[in-house]
């Protein structure tokens, strides 16, 4: 009985041991990343790619069509890509500005009452599908997208889309608004887990089912003290 419970008890520190080794990796992780090290003037092109497409506010997710499907123009498996920004938080506007992409006054816009979202699609499925993938979002207005277009945050809460606009011509991206508060309480809080985005997208050469769903964590939101959303 003896060695049993030693044996426990050697599990039980081991298991506490693992876990306390999880949360400081993890407190680590998002310690060293550039936005939490660097003032956003000091961040490097490499930095500002980081913070746009793979950050606590902005996420990239690649669609594939069933089965092996055509090869892209990378030579790939043909995909469509979308990269969901929150435009409206402090660190994306920052790493617009700093990679050049934006002029200084953007970092002083006032976004108390809206959330804006900026969308950035692609597809490597050749030529006439990227014409077709653009066509297909250029046609979109607020009305087309308000039925299955959704910022979703504290306690569950769906938050209609307020404003739509999408760049013309070559240009792949369009700009989703959202009111930063529902029935007088704000969208998100500390206390909650994630913002989710719902929206539905265009499918082009049979890649991916339409349905896109991105979700930031809350807690890695954490900007100079306050969620940057």
């Amino acid at each position: 009985m003896r060695l049993q419970k030693c044996s426990a008890s050697v599990h039980s520190r081991t298991v506490l041991f693992l876990l306390a080794a999880i949360l400081l990796f993890g407190l680590s992780a998002v310690l060293g990343q550039v936005w939490a090290k660097k003032d956003y003037k000091e961040w490097a092109p490499k930095d500002c790619e980081k913070v746009l497409a793979d950050s606590p506010w902005a996420k990239t997710m690649k669609y594939y069509g069933s089965g092996l499907g055509t090869a892209g123009t990378d030579g790939g498996q043909a995909f469509t890509e979308y990269t969901v920004q929150l435009f409206s938080a402090l660190p994306i506007r920052q790493a617009m500005v700093q990679g050049k992409l934006l002029p200084d006054s953007f970092l002083t816009a006032d976004y108390a009452d809206q959330v804006i979202v900026r969308i950035k699609y692609r597809t490597t499925a050749g030529q006439t599908a990227d014409l077709d993938l653009g066509r297909q979002w250029q046609n979109q207005t607020l009305g087309t997208m308000q039925n299955s277009t959704y910022l979703i945050g504290s306690k569950g809460v769906k938050v209609p889309l307020a404003d739509f606009k999408v760049a013309s011509g070559g240009d792949r991206f369009c700009q989703l608004a959202f009111p930063r508060s529902r029935d007088g309480k704000p969208v998100l809080s500390v206390e909650d887990k994630n913002l989710i985005l719902q929206f539905n997208y265009p499918v082009v050469g049979g890649i991916g089912d339409g349905k896109g769903q991105f979700e930031f964590k809350v807690k890695d939101m954490i900007y100079s003290g306050q969620i940057a959303y």
